[in-house]
């Protein structure tokens, strides 16, 4: 049985999960303080900022989000322009 040192990412909306690999582990201050570095995340992966806080996205709901916020920034304008 093979292991690999890496971690799991997942889509905080939908739960789908991607496995990172571990490609360094640094290790510094006898141990005291390290610094794991894994591969980048996959295309379309990404990382999703609203109100202070930060969600993991699988693309399909990456861009679901994107295409809400562009729908609730065009309604706050029509909304807007109507005062």
């Amino acid at each position: 049985m093979s292991r690999t040192k890496g971690m799991n990412v997942t889509c905080e909306r939908c739960g789908n999960t991607v496995f990172l690999k571990q490609i360094e582990d640094l290790v510094m201050d006898g141990g005291l303080t390290r610094n794991e570095q894994y591969e980048e995340m996959p295309e379309g992966w990404g990382t999703f900022y609203c109100e202070g806080k930060s969600m993991d996205m699988c693309p399909r709901c990456l861009e679901h989000m994107r295409n809400a916020v562009k729908e609730a920034m065009l309604v706050f304008a029509i909304e807007r322009r109507r005062e």
